[in-house]
């Protein structure tokens, strides 16, 4: 697997264009045979996960990340440009140091072997991203 989690030999599938679409509905039951979910996961799930995504965001102030908090973060493997590639593998436990531009980023350290990151952002997107255009890594 990359580290956006797509499994590369199947990344082929999620270029939402109409036919593939369509194939996937009419062979539903096929696939849903073959592949099965990850447990406790359906659509129900993922629209309330959108749900609280979306209040998170939109609530004051004492909902965003301050410091002192617990929090699992990506990695940098190499430079300082959070982009596709450059990512360790996995989450690691950090705590934050401080906090940037109104929550958008943070300086956080990592418990585990200390090491400090500056600037990391709130969340990172990934754009081209196992399609047609650049296969997933």
């Amino acid at each position: 697997y990359g580290e956006d989690g797509v499994d590369p030999t199947k990344a082929a599938h999620l270029d939402c264009e109409g036919s593939t679409l369509r194939y996937m509905a009419r062979n539903a039951e096929a696939l849903g045979g073959r592949y099965e979910g990850l447990p406790n996961s359906d659509l129900k799930l993922a629209a309330s996960d959108a749900k609280l995504v979306t209040k998170v965001q939109t609530q004051h102030d004492s909902t965003k990340l301050k410091v002192g908090d617990f929090v699992h973060a990506r990695k940098l493997r190499l430079g300082s440009e959070w982009a596709r590639g450059k990512l360790c593998l996995g989450w690691f436990d950090a705590v934050i140091k401080r906090c940037i531009d109104d929550g958008r980023y943070y300086d956080i350290q990592y418990v585990k072997d200390g090491t400090t990151a500056s600037k990391v952002p709130l969340e990172v997107h990934f754009t081209n991203c196992g399609g047609r255009i650049t296969a997933a890594e």
